[in-house]
């Protein structure tokens, strides 16, 4: 499955990372207001409180700007990269897989970042540039990074993975165990106990798939 080569805006020499979070800022009052569609550049210079052409000496375009707000505190635009870019240890799996699901899930059910999924399923049809630059910058992002961990896991010897994004797809999917859902629906929302005790889960049965047998 190929996806599309989004990338997100690194600030370049002579640009403010002040004014880059103040359009941020900005932003995200008008997302979250009008939704994607009803938003304008024009209304977020003036929200944000910079001109037009400064908005867009930091963001190309609207879509770009609403990928980078989702992302928010996982990445980083001073050097255009995301807290799961960090090198992980291949010969502790356990440990690795289990701060990433919780991390995981955490960010999944933060309420605002909640907020903008709905934005964005609610206007992928009609925009489906949006969808396909969040699950390039995001979700695809973090998958792309646990198929080469499992590469170096592999390498190991300990467990393997034939279908190394197949593998980071299905042990993102045991974390989320219906949570995801449930609170996009607005059911309910697991405790931190739950979510802990759920993840834990998911690691035991995961590896325990992909142990190699001697």
């Amino acid at each position: 499955m190929d996806n599309p080569s989004y990338s997100l805006p690194v600030l370049r020499p002579g640009l403010s990372k002040a004014k880059y979070d103040q359009i941020l800022r900005g932003a995200r009052q008008v997302f979250l207001e009008s939704g994607y569609g009803s938003a304008s550049m024009d209304r977020i210079a003036r929200e944000a409180g910079v001109s037009k052409g400064t908005l867009y000496n930091y963001f190309a375009n609207k879509e770009t700007l609403f990928a980078t707000m989702i992302q928010g505190d996982c990445y980083d635009a001073t050097s255009g990269s995301h807290a799961h870019d960090t090198p992980l240890d291949p010969q502790n799996p356990a440990a690795v897989l289990t701060e990433f699901g919780l991390h995981m899930v955490e960010e999944l059910l933060d309420h605002e970042h909640m907020t903008f999924i709905r934005i964005v399923l609610a206007e992928a049809v009609n925009f489906p540039e949006l969808g396909k630059m969040v699950e390039a910058t995001g979700p695809g992002l973090a998958v792309q990074h646990m198929a080469d961990y499992f590469g170096l896991v592999n390498q190991v010897g300990q467990y393997h993975f034939p279908d190394r994004p197949l593998a980071a797809e299905q042990f993102m999917q045991l974390c989320d165990a219906g949570c995801y859902r449930r609170t996009l629906l607005a059911l309910d929302a697991p405790t931190r106990e739950q979510l802990t005790q759920q993840v834990h889960s998911a690691v035991r049965l995961f590896l325990q798939g992909h142990r190699v047998e001697r």
